[in-house]
């Protein structure tokens, strides 16, 4: 069904004006079009693959919709399947640390964990990473956004 749109108003007389077919628009210009969030960038890397070494992980994204968290929402990026590390579940008085590499100037303190700017939240035996989006902060739709962190790997060689 066409959406439409129609008013009414008072003038000492009534006037009516008749409802009349809108133009619906397109794409992110359509009324109340709601997008699904996915990120049309996601890359992660890694630069040392030595057995029990400190690992830098490095990832790239881009999403398609705004994500920001407020007073009523909290909007967070799960980085999941990093299993293998030894390196012990964070908490909030030590949670990882996030370096921000590349992306828009207002990147340094995007993300926080347990109230220190900087920081993501990590889960040894699920192999996840939480970052959870600054209050009052947002990471834009399109923009690229590169960030690293760094877990120890497993002290055992994965079998070839």
């Amino acid at each position: 069904a066409p959406t439409t749109i129609s008013a009414s108003a008072s003038f000492g007389t009534s006037v009516l004006v008749d409802k009349a077919v809108m133009d619906r628009g397109s794409d992110s210009s359509a009324p109340m079009l709601v997008v699904a969030a996915v990120f049309t960038t996601a890359h992660i890397g890694h630069k040392v693959t030595g057995p029990g070494q400190q690992n830098t992980i490095t990832a790239t994204i881009v999403s398609n919709t705004l994500h920001q968290t407020t007073s009523s929402s909290t909007s967070s990026i799960t980085i999941a399947g990093l299993v293998g590390s030894t390196t012990s579940d964070s908490s909030t008085q030590n949670p990882i640390a996030v370096t921000q590499l590349a992306g828009p100037s207002t990147l340094s303190g995007l993300f926080t964990e347990g109230g220190v700017a900087d920081r993501a939240k990590w889960t040894k035996e699920t192999g996840k990473l939480v970052l959870t989006v600054t209050s009052g902060r947002s990471m834009v739709a399109g923009e690229e956004y590169v960030f690293s962190f760094n877990l120890i790997n497993s002290g055992t060689p994965a079998a070839s």
